[in-house]
């Protein structure tokens, strides 16, 4: 099934694209891998489902800038974040990455463009 929403703010009708989020490794985690060298990722929604304590922020591709502030769980948890012009973006051509403090599952999903 495709899905296209109009995202004037972004160019246009986009096609909305969608992947999961199964990673339990301390340090930088690939969620999305970079696209085309002109093109940018914009998640407009993601879920973070993380089993235990930790930290973790998104990444501009792996040992790049943060994308966001450190979001910190004390227990198991959810977040959820959502805006259809989106929440978060990385440069052209480079992954989109989430980063944890510790060894602890972390599940969920994301929905995003390539602008």
């Amino acid at each position: 099934m495709t899905y296209l929403d109009v995202h004037p703010s972004l160019g246009g009708t986009t096609e909305v694209l969608f992947d999961t989020i199964n990673v339990a490794t301390a340090g930088d985690n690939e969620i999305l891998a970079a696209p085309p060298a002109t093109k940018r990722i914009v998640v407009v929604h993601y879920l973070l489902n993380p089993q235990g304590a930790v930290n973790l922020y998104w990444r501009d591709g792996a040992g790049g800038a943060a994308l966001c502030g450190t979001l910190a769980f004390g227990a198991a948890g959810f977040l959820e974040v959502s805006y259809r012009d989106g929440v978060l973006g990385t440069s052209d051509g480079t992954a989109l990455v989430l980063n944890l403090s510790a060894v602890v599952q972390v599940s969920g999903h994301i929905a995003y463009l390539l602008v």
